[in-house]
């Protein structure tokens, strides 16, 4: 089953990814960008949903560093700033997720990214 790595410090959103994701993924999370790079590398999942926002850190820095350590990584971002987008796709996201959102219309736009 392919895994996905959500970070988000809200727990509310990882909640709401993690509820709508975790019929068809296997769901880690982390709510720091340190918490984010250990989780990554003892689980190495297939996939990243990276919040732009985290209380230790730059969303698009942890980004850079999971995709230094496996440049495969499959990455997501995810933002409530629009201005975001440009900085998540030069480092190759497959998609940015913008806050809020829906269920149905995250569930199909994560199974794009991945498959």
């Amino acid at each position: 089953m392919v895994s996905i790595l959500v970070v988000d410090d809200d727990k509310d959103i990882r909640f709401l990814y993690n509820h709508a994701l975790v019929k068809h993924y296997t769901i880690y999370e982390a709510s720091t960008g340190a918490e984010a790079l250990e989780i990554f590398k003892s689980k190495m999942p297939d996939a990243v949903i990276m919040d732009t926002s985290l209380p230790d850190a730059n969303g698009i820095e942890v980004s850079k560093q999971i995709l230094e350590f496996a440049g495969d990584t499959i990455l997501i971002g995810s933002t409530g700033y629009s201005d975001k987008d440009k900085e998540f796709f030069e480092l190759g996201a497959k998609l940015v997720i913008h806050k809020p959102f829906s269920i149905a219309d995250l569930l199909e736009r994560v199974k794009s990214a991945i498959y």
